[in-house]
């Protein structure tokens, strides 16, 4: 026969199924500011990268643009895999998250085939793709996030995995706008798109993963941190892919290399 403990304990667990463990009101808050705070940073951080200063002025061609698809797509397919290993490393109260964790890694599963979908309408062999490596640049964004999970504090990815989807929350509409006027067709940015309609819904579960993840101050210092790293591989991707568009002068910057072919 039960006893009367253990039938309430698994009562309070019935109770608790797919629920998070609260913080202390007054600690959230303050964590979900820092994060905000951090990322509107970033952000501003990213906009002054030589790629997307590039973007923003719509000066982006469908070279460019392609080399880009290509990166974009290297990175994003490990994105579900990031979020497996994450839930892999989760103990004690921070399982609660493992629901949420596993559902939004469903959600990002197919992301990469956008990317490629968008390379290929811009006349890029797909296969191809698939076979090839990464630029440095993008390995060192992929690497820095297994890292994270593996050898530092693992819900310290929250940041990387916030800030990257804050992108399209914070600019998406705008990029749109100005990929528009350099002249991409609406056919290649299926990824872009995605993103600026998807990734504003991913980023409202913030309240969620910083309930049950973030349980101290020095969780919350490794969230920020990741933020901050993200930023920086993240920009220096975007502007080596660009460059990457023009194999023929690898040790050039891309606006030289650009009006080199305008003058020739």
């Amino acid at each position: 026969m039960r006893s009367s403990y253990q039938n309430q304990a698994q009562q309070a667990v019935k109770a608790g199924e797919g629920k998070v463990v609260p913080l202390r009101e007054a600690f959230q808050k303050r964590a979900e500011s820092m994060i905000e705070e951090a990322s509107r940073e970033a952000f501003r951080s990213l906009n002054l990268t030589d790629g997307f200063q590039q973007i923003i002025r719509g000066e982006i061609n469908l070279s460019e643009y392609r080399s880009m698809m290509k990166e974009i797509y290297y990175y994003t397919r490990e994105t579900p895999q990031m979020l497996g290993v994450l839930s892999s490393r989760l103990r004690g109260n921070q399982r609660a998250a493992i629901r949420v964790l596993f559902k939004h890694a469903l959600a990002e599963i197919g992301h990469d085939q956008l990317a490629l979908h968008d390379a290929i309408a811009l006349k890029e062999d797909g296969q191809k793709i698939e076979i090839e490596q990464p630029l440095p640049s993008t390995t060192a964004l992929i690497s820095y996030a297994y890292y994270q999970i593996e050898r530092l504090e693992p819900t310290g990815f929250l940041g990387f995995l916030y800030f990257l989807e804050y992108i399209a929350n914070a600019g998406g509409g705008n990029f749109i706008q100005k990929l528009n006027e350099a002249g991409i067709p609406e056919s290649a940015m299926s990824f872009v798109k995605e993103h600026a309609e998807v990734d504003p819904a991913h980023n409202k579960l913030l309240g969620k993963y910083v309930a049950s993840l973030v349980l101290n101050q020095q969780i919350l210092d490794s969230v920020v941190y990741c933020i901050r790293c993200a930023s920086e591989l993240y920009g220096q991707m975007i502007s080596r892919a660009i460059e990457n568009a023009y194999p023929l002068y690898p040790s050039l910057p891309c606006s030289e290399e650009r009006r080199m072919k305008t003058e020739s």
